[in-house]
């Protein structure tokens, strides 16, 4: 077997960087190899000179003078000896054992076995090897392999590299593990072979590109190392340039320390025509990818380039109102009694009211309705300005005694002041249906007005008035009746009833008469009194009457007077609009008119003076009461307590005070028995 040497060394591409397109063994490589190893072996030639310097044969000697046959004990050749067919079963060769049990190596500068080798072959083989070689072979194979391969081909470590390798039947590389071809050149020919991307790419119209490390956010200086979207980028970095002022420069880069040039993949316009990258990190642009926008047709360097997101999958998050548990984004709700998240929709829950038409309806805070009534009287609902069928009733009677009898409606409606007519329709309508006397109430609303301050204009649906229309007037405490264009106070006609300016003379006995007209004396009406015929001769006051000796409320009364003061008792008086002065220039105790006031120590007086609280056992002031002390003097005021309790504020000390030059303290009563006082200028 002639020599043979390898022309690549696979070894060496173990140490290269995965994504290397030198990683990757070529076709041509594994040709070479496998070339060159049958070369060797068809070149290799067979030893017809073997030189056996010693030994037997079958007991025949190796290096005797004659030719023997049979059996040699010793044969000796002293040149080169012909064995044209010989069986060697046992014996030695340089001391191998032929036919040993154990194995044992053969020296030799060629073995030629004619039928082939059987069993293990243990070692470097070096030459050429021709026919089949079934079995395991451990170690490196140099040169080339001519034939079939049956089983696996396993590197001891590393990485096998081969070039140029020719598969004429399938390749199985268990698709989907890690057993796949990475590093693949984006394919020339048309039996090259494509990576997914690549066909990726070109199944949704674009052209591939390597990812870049970053992207731009705005436009950047296209030269030297600088920081990108929260990324520091190295010379060799690709770079998607995207945001330039001049969009002409957009592009993907090649970042260096100087002059930054477009990439070998993307420096031709038609190279960027549907051109697409992935962004591998950044900040704002991290795991997304960016197509570019241009048409074909431009020229690099002059034609804006511009570049659109094409994917994001890696950015998205979840929002307001969201959830993101891996891929899946999920509706969130504050509450699930408000909003109800389902399957595949969303709903407003249920609020707990039965569907339905309702009159009066309950809201919670988010505008649903969480409740219902039907209510059937005018309390139901909350209508505080009409009349209910029972006050009705107490006023005209009952409107189911009306329905019954038509001749107590006819009757009444004689007693009507302007429309016997409208009456006599009422009482037909009440005698023909009870029932229609409740739903009579609004023609009834429009004919009793009810209680108003002023005439109204309009009945209380803001229609036009009725003839015979009556409201109460509540400022003069009078009836008044509508006649068709007028409102005139109501009044009994002289047909055998009271007239109001005969003062109840139609009636001969008063007491009757008060009877008859439910007011009872020291009740309703006011008993006769002498004191009040004082009052004939003058003009009643309006509103309440000061002076009398029931309790009464002032609103809005205005006291007028030279000092614009009210008194209780004629003297003291109720309330100040300042703090009244009581000026003291010697040893003063305060008395009960001093409530409210200030205790007043003048400059003039240059003595050390003591103002004193009477005890509550003296003069009960009320609790609430405040007295204040100012001392303008350079001498001390002490103001002392007797038996009752005075605390200092804040500190809660007590007993008696005193107060500097300019000070002043307010003393409150806060018990029958305490005082609290407080200012400044007072220890």
């Amino acid at each position: 077997m002639s020599n043979y040497s390898k022309s690549t060394n696979f070894a060496s591409k173990d140490n290269l960087s995965p994504g290397n397109p030198l990683k990757i063994v070529k076709g041509t490589e594994i040709d070479t190899e496998f070339n060159n190893i049958a070369t060797a072996i068809a070149t290799k030639t067979d030893n017809s000179s073997a030189t056996i310097t010693g030994g037997s044969i079958n007991g025949a000697t190796i290096g005797a003078s004659t030719p023997a046959a049979g059996t040699f004990t010793n044969l000796t050749v002293n040149s080169a000896a012909t064995i044209a067919s010989a069986a060697i079963s046992a014996g030695t060769i340089n001391g191998a054992v032929i036919g040993g049990s154990s194995a044992a190596a053969i020296t030799g500068t060629n073995v030629t076995a004619t039928t082939g080798f059987s069993g293990p072959l243990t070692g470097a083989v070096t030459g050429n090897v021709t026919g089949n070689l079934t079995g395991n072979v451990t170690g490196n194979v140099t040169g080339n392999i001519t034939g079939n391969v049956t089983g696996n081909v396993t590197a001891a470590s590393g990485t096998s590299t081969f070039n140029n390798v020719t598969i004429s039947g399938s390749l199985d590389m268990d698709s989907g593990t890690s057993a796949t071809i990475t590093g693949l050149a984006s394919p020339t020919n048309d039996s090259d072979a494509a990576t997914k991307g690549y066909v990726d790419a070109l199944a949704q119209g674009i052209d591939a590109k390597a990812s870049v490390v970053v992207a731009t956010t705005a436009n950047i200086t296209l030269s030297g190392t600088q920081t990108i979207d929260g990324v520091a980028v190295s010379v060799g970095d690709r770079v998607l340039v995207k945001d330039q002022s001049t969009a002409s420069q957009n592009g993907i880069y090649l970042c260096a320390s100087s002059t930054w040039t477009r990439t070998t993949d993307a420096d031709s316009w038609t190279e960027l025509v549907a051109a697409f990258t992935f962004v591998e990190k950044g900040t704002s642009n991290a795991d997304s990818g960016w197509v570019c926008t241009v048409d074909a047709g431009g020229t690099l360097g002059s034609t804006s380039v511009t570049f659109a997101q094409f994917s994001g999958a890696g950015q998205i998050t979840a929002g307001d109102g969201l959830t993101k548990t891996g891929n899946t984004l999920n509706v969130g709700t504050a509450s699930s009694g408000r909003i109800v998240v389902n399957a595949d929709n969303i709903d407003l829950a249920t609020s707990g009211i039965s569907a339905g038409t309702y009159q009066s309806v309950t809201f919670d805070a988010y505008g649903r309705a969480t409740a219902g009534t039907n209510p059937t009287t005018i309390a139901g609902y909350n209508i505080s300005n009409a009349y209910t069928k029972t006050e009705i009733d107490s006023i005209f009677g009952s409107t189911t005694a009306a329905a019954t009898s038509a001749s107590n409606a006819a009757t009444s409606a004689s007693n009507a002041a302007t429309s016997a007519s409208n009456a006599s329709t009422s009482a037909t309508n009440a005698a023909s249906s009870a029932t229609s006397a409740a739903a009579s109430y609004d023609s009834f609303d429009d004919r009793y007005l009810g209680s108003k301050t002023s005439a109204p204009s309009v009945d209380n649906d803001g229609n036009a008035l009725l003839t015979g229309a009556l409201y109460w007037n509540s400022t003069v405490s009078t009836l008044y009746v509508y006649t068709g264009s007028a409102w005139t106070q109501a009044a009994f006609t002289s047909s055998g009833f009271l007239v109001n300016s005969n003062n109840l003379s139609d009636v001969s006995n008063t007491s009757t008469a008060r009877t008859n007209l439910g007011l009872a004396i020291g009740t309703n009406v006011q008993a006769y009194s002498a004191t009040l015929t004082t009052w004939s001769s003058t003009t009643a006051p309006s509103g309440t009457v000061v002076g009398t000796t029931d309790t009464q409320t002032l609103t809005n009364k205005t006291i007028s007077g030279a000092s614009n003061t009210l008194t209780v008792d004629g003297t003291n008086e109720v309330g100040f609009r300042n703090i009244p002065q009581n000026s003291q220039s010697a040893a003063y105790t305060c008395v009960l008119s001093d409530a409210g006031k200030h205790i007043f120590h003048p400059s003039t007086d240059a003595n050390a003076r003591t103002f004193t609280i009477p005890a509550n056992s003296s003069v009960a002031y009320p609790v609430g009461t405040a007295i204040t002390f100012v001392n303008m003097t350079s001498q001390v005021v002490t103001i002392a307590i007797t038996t009752d309790t005075m605390y200092l504020s804040s500190a809660g000390t007590t007993g008696s005070r005193s107060l500097a030059q300019y000070g002043s303290a307010t003393a409150l009563k806060i018990s029958s028995t305490s005082w609290l006082i407080s200012g400044s200028g007072l220890t």
